[in-house]
């Protein structure tokens, strides 16, 4: 079953990133989009969430959101744990590295019952040094 962020189905979204990722990709300097797209499947793999985008907010910061409930797990320590575990994995996953200064996890959460329904977002940000990312 497909969740609903923001009046878009995560398949759509999916669809969406995926054609500007190829967009980008058509001319000279696609590596990065290729990389972007290399990791986003790696974190996909690993942690088994469809719902993952991972994209560049300028040229020294990468994010990486996650829109799925079942993935994002409480908020709080663990939400921090399992930020931070997933900004190690870029370290270790993605090429240009080197190029990097912050990575940014952001899970996007919905919550819905029969009295309420919320959404927001928990976003965790570290730097390069604070994971130990290397000289990569």
């Amino acid at each position: 079953m497909l969740e609903k962020y923001g009046g878009y189905s995560a398949r759509w979204l999916m669809i969406l990133v995926l054609l500007l990722l190829l967009a980008g990709c058509a001319g000279e300097g696609s590596q990065p989009m290729l990389d972007l797209v290399g990791l986003q499947m790696q974190l996909v793999a690993e942690y088994g969430g469809s719902n993952v985008v991972a994209a560049l907010q300028d040229a020294r910061t990468l994010s990486v959101t996650i829109a799925d409930d079942a993935f994002t797990g409480p908020a709080g320590d663990r939400g921090l744990e399992r930020a931070r575990e997933i900004a190690e994995f870029v370290c270790r996953h993605y090429g240009p590295m080197g190029n990097i200064d912050t990575i940014q996890v952001e899970f996007l959460i919905r919550r819905e019952s029969a009295v309420v329904d919320a959404s927001g977002r928990l976003a965790y940000t570290f730097t390069r040094t604070e994971l130990d990312c290397g000289e990569r």
